[in-house]
């Protein structure tokens, strides 16, 4: 951000008007990318009673 001289982020949904040279979303994730080329996710089943919360609001 401080390289473009920006002070202010915002959300992409909470811009009603924009030009695409104010977006940062392609520099920040190739840095992203470069500093973390890979990211471990250990997923863990849910609770049973809140599948079938999920399930109900699936219907």
């Amino acid at each position: 951000m401080q390289e473009r001289g920006a002070n202010l982020l915002l959300d992409r949904g909470a811009v009603v008007y924009g030009t695409g040279n104010f977006d940062i979303t392609p520099v920040a994730v190739q840095r992203l990318d470069q500093r973390m080329p890979s990211v471990k996710v250990q997923l863990t089943a849910l609770p049973s009673s809140m599948q079938a919360q999920l399930a109900q609001q699936r219907r």
